[in-house]
């Protein structure tokens, strides 16, 4: 296996558990916990930007979304490309749009302080990284794929 290709593997497989990992805790947080905050109304203040934490269904959503993203972007099918570019979209215009701009596209109530701060430090570049880490992470022999 060439260096290239050692690489490709990491990304994806880093990106996979990266996805995977969040996507539990979304879960988690639609399950009732407050980890890794003290308290529901500081983990909302943190990770959404307001005084509570969405409901059960959306953190479902968010969570499975990320989780079945995981998976499917191991695969070498037209499925897994077509997530893998998908994520690759939806991560890399998250991280460069950002959560204030996304709230206000979706219009949502403007975000907390302490979110805006979380964000452009630790939100934005996790998605931005994981995006390129989905894009670059292509298994091999993925269509599209030159190896």
């Amino acid at each position: 296996m060439s260096p290239d290709e050692r690489l490709r593997r990491a990304a994806g497989l880093g990106a996979a558990v990266t996805l995977a990992a969040i996507g539990g805790t979304h879960l988690a947080w639609g399950a009732g916990s407050s980890w890794p905050a003290r308290t529901r109304a500081d983990l909302a203040d943190a990770v959404v930007g307001s005084p509570q934490v969405p409901g059960p269904i959306p953190c479902a959503v968010v969570g499975s979304g990320l989780i079945a993203l995981a998976a499917l972007s191991l695969q070498r099918t037209g499925l897994g490309q077509a997530a893998r570019v998908a994520g690759t979209a939806g991560l890399l215009g998250r991280g460069i749009v950002g959560g204030v701009t996304s709230a206000r596209m979706l219009r949502l109530p403007s975000p907390s302080e302490r979110f805006r701060r979380l964000d452009a430090r630790l939100y934005r570049p996790l998605c931005v990284a994981a995006g390129l880490a989905l894009a670059v992470g292509a298994p091999s022999g993925s269509r599209g794929s030159r190896a």
